[in-house]
């Protein structure tokens, strides 16, 4: 029944997909261009209109603008052009504000098509700069005769298609690719445990990336919840086309710790088909030797590391603590210790611990820094454990490196009242 639950849960993406594609089908295919009428009102575009209409543009372009050596050129040629203009149509509209030294800019990009009494037409392109509550100010203007309406000479669709809107639709496709890996590992490849919860975290994308079909001006949200693969929306009633795609985080890190879990999987069948006899270990613990004498190879120090951290057995973990061999072999050693790591460590902890009696000898630093990454809990647990054992030793340089090491842990305020005061008395001593 919970695997019935999850393929439902799993197939909404693709559902969805299916949905995207239908709406961007139909869309893609209509004959009408994207109806910017309702815009007419805005304030932005009644600006450009009046302008326009009053042929005074040139009082409203920026002073750099305006000092350019062709402006007064260039301004003549237009307004020759928008002499003898009827009627104006807004074809394009976008914009984007940007952030930076403690203001807003906005710029709006505009297109009209500007109907001549002559029964042709012109094409203008004008773009708006904005600085918070500073008044607009023209920052491009072009004007071009066209032989006929624009949409019809260009053959605009209500979708066009570039390849940034490819690239967008090739994303979401591989957002579903991976919450179909993620869901055929999740459904018939692992064990049943939090299977609705894996399939609700799977469909869910992080970090939003918006594309504004019209004007191609991109957007990201590194933040962002919502389910896969994305969305395919009209903005109000103003005919602008918005695709959004999310990130399937939590579908590469199903399959990223499925592959992890497969790879830890295999490693017991490698390790049984090596000898773990003693012999054998104590033959791989012999090239360990190297920090005092340079008579082995530093590449068969490496390969005895990297063969012991997987193949020693928990009853010979001993053999790589001190005072075990010789001092020459412990920063090997540690450094076996350190790839194995906790939980498997537990069995050897007392002898770990004894390590940082002192601080100077080799591969000390090593377990030091490993002890580092236990848990609170559990290293206020052992730590205390050892304080009592250090103290009845008598042994006041055992206690300081412990004191050290729960000081850059962070934990001294945690101690127990008795391992307070022996660190209180040792320091006294």
């Amino acid at each position: 029944m919970r695997r019935i639950i999850a393929m439902i849960i799993l197939s909404i993406p693709f559902a969805m997909g299916i949905g995207i594609v239908y709406m961007i089908a139909s869309q893609w295919k209509a004959s009408t261009p994207i109806d910017y009428s309702r815009l007419s009102d805005q304030p932005d575009v009644k600006f450009a209109l009046d302008r326009l209409i009053k042929g005074d543009f040139a009082d409203y372009a920026p002073p750099a603008t305006r000092a350019a050596e062709n402006f007064d050129r260039a301004n003549e040629q237009i307004r020759g052009i928008l002499l003898n203009a009827s009627e104006y149509t807004l074809i394009e509209y976008g914009s984007v504000t940007q952030h930076s030294n403690n203001r807003n800019t906005t710029q709006v990009n505009l297109a009209f098509q500007a109907r001549l009494s002559s029964g042709s037409f012109a094409l203008i392109r004008m773009a708006l700069l904005k600085n918070d509550n500073e008044p607009l100010l023209i920052s491009a203007l072009q004007a071009q005769p066209i032989a006929d309406e624009w949409f019809k000479l260009y053959n605009v669709s209500a979708l066009p298609f570039t390849w940034k809107h490819g690239m967008l639709l090739g994303f979401m496709v591989l957002s579903l690719g991976i919450v179909a890996w993620s869901a055929y590992l999740l459904l018939f490849k692992s064990p049943q445990k939090n299977l609705i919860l894996w399939s609700i975290a799977i469909i869910i994308g992080l970090s939003k990336l918006t594309l504004n079909w019209n004007d191609e001006s991109w957007n990201l949200q590194l933040i962002n919840i919502a389910l896969l693969p994305g969305g395919f929306v009209r903005m109000g009633n103003l005919g602008i086309y918005v695709l959004s795609a999310h990130i399937p985080v939590f579908g590469i890190v199903y399959i990223v710790k499925h592959l992890l879990s497969k790879q830890r999987s295999s490693q017991p069948a490698t390790q049984s088909a090596t000898p773990n006899d003693d012999a054998t270990i104590d033959a791989w613990i012999e090239k360990l030797s190297g920090f005092y004498d340079d008579s082995i190879p530093q590449e068969v120090q490496e390969e005895a590391v990297a063969h012991l951290s997987l193949t020693i057995p928990d009853d010979q973990l001993w053999k790589l603590l001190p005072p075990h061999k010789g001092k020459g072999y412990w920063e090997n050693a540690a450094r076996v210790l350190v790839q194995i790591g906790f939980p498997r460590l537990w069995i050897v902890e007392e002898g770990l611990v004894k390590w940082l009696q002192d601080m100077n000898w080799p591969g000390a630093r090593r377990i030091y820094d490993l002890l580092m990454t236990l848990p609170d809990n559990e290293f206020i647990a052992m730590i205390e454990k050892t304080l009592r054992k250090a103290d009845s030793e008598d042994d006041t340089v055992w206690i300081y490196w412990l004191k050290e090491l729960i000081e850059d842990k962070g934990v001294l305020a945690r101690l127990s009242e008795e391992g307070r005061v022996i660190l209180e008395r040792a320091e006294d001593g």
